[in-house]
């Protein structure tokens, strides 16, 4: 996975789509709190967080995308839970698209 795009998607785009999308990315079910941590320990060319749980268990951990930012991985976020995070972490460098 060294090098690869990671997307953390669910109802807010399919797989099909984000396979179309960015072709060789990693696609991984909605982020929980902690899934962006284990995933930075894999060095991935980026990390796309476009959708996240938050009602039946913790939210990804803003922390845990400040360290991504931090290790200058690109992260981006859109739709659902990535947008809110871009929408909060914009001043330390997370892209909302």
């Amino acid at each position: 996975m060294p090098g690869t795009p990671v997307v953390f998607a669910g109802p807010s785009l399919g797989e099909a789509h984000a396979r179309a999308a960015l072709p060789g990315a990693v696609i991984l079910p909605p982020a929980r709190c902690g899934d962006v941590l284990s995933v930075l320990r894999l060095r991935p060319a980026a990390i796309v967080l476009i959708d996240g749980l938050y009602d039946t268990t913790p939210a990804p951990w803003h922390k845990e995308l400040l360290w991504a930012l931090e290790a200058r991985v690109p992260v981006v976020g859109a739709a659902s839970m990535g947008a809110l995070r871009a929408a909060e972490l914009d001043r330390f460098g997370m892209i909302g698209v």
